[in-house]
């Protein structure tokens, strides 16, 4: 005894509906890449208020702020990498004596070189 064909438009319907969604929702493939980017935008949110936090105690400790990531000890580190695996850069914007310090972290983005059209560029504001 097979499906028969009810069975079988009953079977398509079911994943029509799980890919396409119903009302506009999107489906799950959609929400699942959703979800991803999601997920990949708060890692580096986190990662960039982490560096904030480096910075600050490197600058509390040391009476200067890094120049790089290496002053931070971020080029082996696990954490702390774009979405292509490389380390973040990091660039400090020169305060004047009533702004509070802030820096941008930077992306080199997908073609992995520095200043050119993909890059990704954060500003943070040191906490302390």
């Amino acid at each position: 005894m097979g499906f028969g064909l009810i069975g079988i438009l009953i079977a398509i319907a079911i994943i029509a509906y799980m890919m396409v969604g119903a009302g506009g929702q999107g489906g799950v493939v959609q929400q699942a890449q959703t979800a991803k980017q999601n997920a990949a935008e708060t890692r580096v949110a986190i990662d960039t208020q982490q560096i904030a936090v480096l910075v600050a105690q490197h600058h509390l400790q040391n009476d200067e702020y890094p120049e790089s990531p290496a002053d931070l000890g971020m080029e082996n580190h696990p954490t702390f990498k774009d979405a292509w695996g490389r380390t973040f850069r990091f660039e400090l914007i020169q305060p004047t004596p009533r702004d509070t310090p802030a820096f941008y972290v930077i992306s080199d983005g997908e073609d992995g070189l520095p200043d050119t059209a993909d890059d990704e560029r954060r500003q943070v504001t040191l906490p302390y």
